[in-house]
């Protein structure tokens, strides 16, 4: 059953995933978001480009929209601030708002390798646990997070660190596993190996253009599924990042 959910969200010419998290107006509170909300939803809703992850708000005012385009979504259902540094995701939203939202699958953030890994782990285990009761799929975003002695948080990126963290979604039942590019490091197809299910690699908003493509394509290589798009959704023209990934993705595939 699960399988035939990730088949809707496979890109029809690229057999790939490519997500839209939509959370920027919770942790971020960017105003050049907030400001062309409407604009970027109904580009969202009117392409085949790209699966939204979003906050419940964002779902009640857009969802009707997304539901008649046929644009499958996830309820983002963890969140916290940019007021207050913490390594701790809380969970705002339940499994079951997601059913009645109208959602695929719920998506939350997990960060481990702190002081608040432990809940956070638990918090997702029983995520899993009831959304396969209401087969829904688990979108887990899996990195290890701690704050450096400036306060201030910090990823961690070698290839050990990410490939531990998806393993970590993989045996705790998640379907699908967001993480990044280990550092310094060419070949990690390791990582798919070790983790047979959907990789969707989390762009950064500090990688130029020419970074994410390059980024896609060695990412491809090794195996990963697909691409997590940052912010960059709000810097640059929908068409033109549409464009700009889904050729990434079509250089790999003419190789």
């Amino acid at each position: 059953m699960k399988q035939q959910l990730l088949n809707r969200l496979v890109h029809p010419k690229l057999n790939k995933y490519i997500f839209l998290p939509l959370d920027f107006g919770f942790y971020k509170q960017p105003q050049d978001f907030i400001l062309n909300t409407e604009s970027l939803m109904n580009n969202v809703a009117t392409h085949s480009f790209g699966s939204p992850l979003m906050h419940k708000g964002l779902i009640k005012t857009y969802g009707k929209k997304l539901v008649e385009a046929k644009k499958p979504f996830f309820l983002h259902i963890t969140g916290s601030t940019s007021l207050h540094t913490t390594t701790s995701k809380s969970q705002i939203s339940q499994v079951k708002d997601a059913v009645d939202l109208g959602a695929i699958g719920v998506s939350l953030t997990i960060y481990l390798g702190n002081s608040h890994e432990l809940e956070m782990l638990e918090m997702l285990g029983k995520v899993c646990s009831e959304a396969d009761k209401y087969n829904l799929l688990v979108y887990a975003m899996m990195y290890v997070v701690d704050v450096n002695k400036q306060g201030k948080l910090y990823e961690k990126v070698s290839l050990d660190e990410i490939l531990y963290a998806a393993r970590v979604g993989y045996e705790i039942g998640v379907d699908i596993v967001e993480t990044r590019l280990p550092e310094k490091c060419t070949d990690f197809s390791i990582v798919k190996k070790l983790c047979p299910i959907p990789i969707i690699l989390g762009d950064r908003s500090n990688y130029s253009d020419k970074e994410y493509v390059e980024n896609i394509q060695v990412a491809v290589k090794n195996g990963y599924d697909g691409v997590s798009i940052s912010n960059r959704s709000l810097k640059t023209p929908f068409n033109v990042l549409s464009n700009l990934t889904t050729n990434s993705f079509s250089k790999n595939m003419s190789k």
